[in-house]
């Protein structure tokens, strides 16, 4: 289940890890991108994600086979701040720089530790590497954070390496803030390429409901204004760096997001958006320094893409199957029959107690409308639909 590994440099299972670990503690590694973006999928997943759209639809469907026997992997950013007076607040920039790459270095070696044992059981002399976890600077976060961006990785294999553990791990040397820190993000990235046209406007109707639902709250004043669904996996209050926008049309998403391959808008900080680098992106979830709670919001990422995917599928059976968007139950119904998913399964159930209500501020169309919209769009000519499948 956590068979994803980088391709990289071979390095030797009997190899001395103290030299790597050195070199690393002593660089600051540059963001993985292009072909360095390869991580272990015969036929390479991220072949698609320079294309917003794969025409050859079988190599999709290779795609997708893969996803759904190892899961999806998901870049994460996870930004963080520290107290005032704490170890890295008092440093000058340049004294910090040690300290962050030692953070990475550390995240950096339990892959390796990972990946060297796997090799080593399977009777292999050497195993490929290349870093998976970086650290740079962004500018909204308080003086001593920083972002540390983590290469795509399935949440079997962010577990199974620990390598979201790092933050935990070093928490008492340098007291992170993630949920509570003013303006930490922990945004989470899929290429493009993984979606199928008709699954994308899925999935951004997906991401509209979960953030129309409502949580039901006991005596609630006012349950239109009671927590969001997504904000319930996410942590992090809409607006700011994390907005909110509703497109008009299943077709104005469609005709801007795929036919166009546009951006929603000139503005980056919408809950989820097209990417400059032909990514979605999501910036619901908030930043966070516990590993349990990134898995989840990984998992929580998977469970869209598959559920998705399923309605996606049934869609071309029959013309009612989108309607499955907008029912809570059935997407948590098909979240707790995967058992690939144990950390948000156990989230949901410590923390959703029902929807109180579903609104609809500034949503012109019906769902209804959305459904019919969507079959003219992709199921109207079967054939071609049928084409699709897979």
């Amino acid at each position: 289940m956590a068979k994803m590994k980088p391709k990289g440099r071979r390095v030797e299972v009997e190899q001395d890890d103290s030299v790597i670990y050195s070199e690393e503690c002593n660089t600051q590694l540059s963001q993985p991108s292009g072909r360095r973006l390869h991580y272990g999928f015969r036929d390479n997943l991220y072949t698609p994600v320079t294309d917003l759209r794969v025409s050859d639809m079988s190599e999709l469907a290779k795609l997708r086979a893969q996803i759904g026997r190892y899961g999806l992997p998901v870049g994460w950013e996870c930004e963080l701040e520290v107290p005032y007076g704490g170890v890295l607040e008092d440093l000058h920039y340049n004294d910090r720089l040690p300290e962050y790459n030692l953070v990475v270095a550390k995240a950096n070696r339990s892959i390796r530790e990972y990946l060297s044992a796997q090799s080593e059981a399977k009777g292999w002399r050497t195993f490929r590497y290349a870093p998976m976890v970086i650290h740079k600077p962004d500018g909204s976060l308080d003086d001593g954070g920083r972002e540390f961006v983590f290469s795509p990785m399935t949440p079997d294999f962010a577990r199974a390496t620990g390598a979201y553990n790092v933050f935990t791990s070093t928490y008492n040397t340098y007291r992170w803030q993630g949920h509570d820190g003013p303006n930490t993000g922990g945004h989470m990235h899929l290429p493009i390429g993984v979606f199928s046209d008709q699954q994308l406007v899925l999935f951004y109707k997906l991401v509209e409901f979960l953030a129309d639902a409502r949580l039901y709250v006991e005596d609630h004043p006012n349950p239109e204004l009671a927590a969001r669904f997504i904000q319930m996996i996410g942590a992090r209050r809409l607006g700011g760096w994390a907005r909110w926008r509703r497109l008009p049309s299943v077709e104005d998403y469609h005709g801007i997001i795929v036919e166009d391959g546009r951006r929603m808008s000139q503005s980056r900080f919408y809950i989820v958006e097209r990417s400059r680098h032909n990514t979605i992106e999501l910036r619901f979830p908030k930043g966070t320094y516990n590993a349990e709670r990134a898995i989840m919001r990984s998992q929580f990422i998977n469970a869209m893409w598959s559920f998705t995917y399923d309605v996606e599928q049934a869609s071309y059976l029959s013309r009612d199957a989108a309607y499955d968007i907008w029912d809570i139950d059935k997407f948590l119904l098909h979240i707790n029959q995967d058992q690939r998913w144990p950390e948000l399964k156990r989230y949901i159930r410590r923390n959703y107690n029902g929807l109180g209500c579903v609104t609809n501020r500034n949503k012109n169309q019906s769902v209804k409308d959305d459904v019919e919209a969507y079959n003219q769009l992709f199921v109207a000519e079967s054939e071609q639909a049928l084409e699709r499948i897979r």
